[in-house]
């Protein structure tokens, strides 16, 4: 008589393991496919997720910095280098430590052009250390995991660089197929690998992986999001993008963030494409499926104050 009820916990344990989280106070360790500062107000992720969040309901702040994995592993303590405006600020360095500011998550995101080789093979940047991907990370997140017990790692699959497949801008439609498949199949391996590799060494890190990539690269191989001309998606084959590609990308890292799906409705300016404008919220389902699917869902959400 007691099986009901008990499979009736059960359940709710596991909804309650992967329960949507209301507030993300976030440390970006990032670069330009976080934020483009070249170019514009909204060439950014962190503007996008604040305006989501606030649509939402939820809570959001953040700060951030530039560089490469090798040098955030290097110079530690972090750095808050970066401000947006509408975006509130997470940390002031000269009034508190770092460990102090209340982080709930980091993003940590690699270079697009180091996935020839496996995360735990050496850097070939001519050091003549044996410093990996791997390595680096694992020494980020032990500093981290000391400062912040109880931190969420998320790894951000930034889109690869286009220039192998095309040296001229904008890319042909063949080579942008290459490119998009490139992105969904050995590109993504390499960040799947990297998440495995990090999970077992450190099984008691909350590590995670918001796939930008792969379902960017899925989006825009499939109507009605191929019909967006490439030059209306990126600037130039490194590849920077325009506001539609990073509106894309902070929707799938909102997703691995709240584990929750983007907003329903969100009101977009007419910088952003006009056939992401009109499906929308088709979009903000299919990102939300393709995250939950890919397990990034599945963490419960930190212990940490109601406000951000």
């Amino acid at each position: 008589m007691f099986r009901p009820l008990l499979l009736l916990l059960f359940l709710i344990g596991l909804a309650g393991a992967g329960a949507a989280e209301n507030r993300v106070r976030l440390h970006a360790f990032g670069n330009s496919l976080v934020n483009h500062a070249a170019g514009d107000a909204q060439t950014n992720i962190p503007v996008w997720i604040a305006r989501m969040a606030r649509a939402d309901g939820k809570l959001f702040s953040m700060s951030g910095q530039f560089g490469f994995l090798k040098d955030f592993a290097t110079r530690l303590p972090p750095s808050s280098d970066w401000s947006f405006r509408g975006v509130r600020g997470a940390w002031n360095p000269a009034r508190r430590s770092f460990g102090e500011a209340g982080f709930t998550h980091v993003l940590i995101a690699p270079a697009n052009f180091i996935q020839y080789r496996a995360p735990k093979e050496a850097y070939e940047d001519g050091s003549g250390d044996d410093a990996s991907p791997l390595s680096v990370t694992l020494t980020l997140i032990d500093w981290l995991q000391e400062a912040s017990p109880g931190i969420r790692i998320v790894l951000y699959q930034g889109w690869a660089d286009m220039a192998p497949f095309s040296r001229k801008f904008p890319p042909r439609a063949r080579a942008l197929h290459k490119y998009h498949a490139f992105n969904a199949g050995e590109y993504s391996d390499w960040y799947e690998t990297w998440l495995a590799e990090l999970r077992a060494a450190r099984p008691d890190a909350r590590i995670t992986l918001a796939p930008v990539a792969r379902v960017l690269a899925g989006l825009l191989s499939e109507a009605p999001l191929a019909e967006i001309p490439a030059e209306a998606l990126y600037s130039d084959n490194a590849p920077h993008g325009t506001p539609t590609l990073y509106l894309l990308a902070a929707m799938v890292t909102y997703a691995a963030l709240y584990d929750s799906p983007p907003p329903e409705v969100l009101p977009l300016p007419e910088t952003i494409h006009p056939l992401l404008r009109e499906h929308y919220r088709a979009t903000a389902s299919r990102i939300w499926q393709e995250v939950a699917a890919s397990g990034t869902a599945l963490l419960a959400p930190p212990p940490g104050p109601a406000s951000a």
